[in-house]
């Protein structure tokens, strides 16, 4: 057996033992408690923060489940930006053919609610033939509605 004539260094172990940060109470960590606690009694606004929250990871752990459960139950209830938010996650993370019918489904419903940000959405698949045929007659139907609404994006692209 060879041993090395240096010797290891040896490590120095704090004498203070402090708490694991996820012990520690703050204002978010209590935010997120108590919308958690709303989504659990039937808030679909809270099912929908909860949702863009895991889907994005903003100020919780990033968690594609936790995200789909929170968007689809918002979505079921009728919030347009769920179902916008829903048609995002499907188109990026279930990109099989069900998926993507599922994406384009649940844009065109939250488009028809008249969520801006879904027209804008249809209206650019139309104008760029993503996920459906080229239209330029869909396109600008949807990009006109998102524009009468005040989404600037959708007004320059008519320009």
């Amino acid at each position: 057996v060879y041993r090395s004539a240096i010797a290891a260094p040896r490590l120095a172990i704090p004498s203070v033992v402090t708490a694991p940060q996820s012990r520690v109470s703050s204002p978010t960590q209590n935010y997120i408690q108590a919308l958690t606690s709303r989504a659990q009694r039937g808030d679909v606004r809270a099912h929908y923060e909860l949702g863009k929250r895991y889907q994005y990871g903003s100020d919780v752990r990033k968690s594609r489940t936790r995200a789909h459960r929170w968007l689809y139950k918002a979505s079921e209830a009728g919030l347009p930006e769920a179902k916008y938010a829903l048609s995002l996650f499907y188109q990026n993370y279930v990109k099989t053919p069900k998926g993507i019918r599922k994406a384009l489904l649940l844009l065109k419903k939250s488009a028809d609610s008249g969520y801006a940000e879904a027209q804008y959405a249809l209206g650019v698949m139309f104008q760029n033939g993503t996920f459906v045929n080229t239209n330029p007659q869909e396109a600008q139907k949807w990009l006109q509605l998102a524009a009468r609404q005040g989404h600037t994006t959708a007004q320059t692209a008519l320009r």
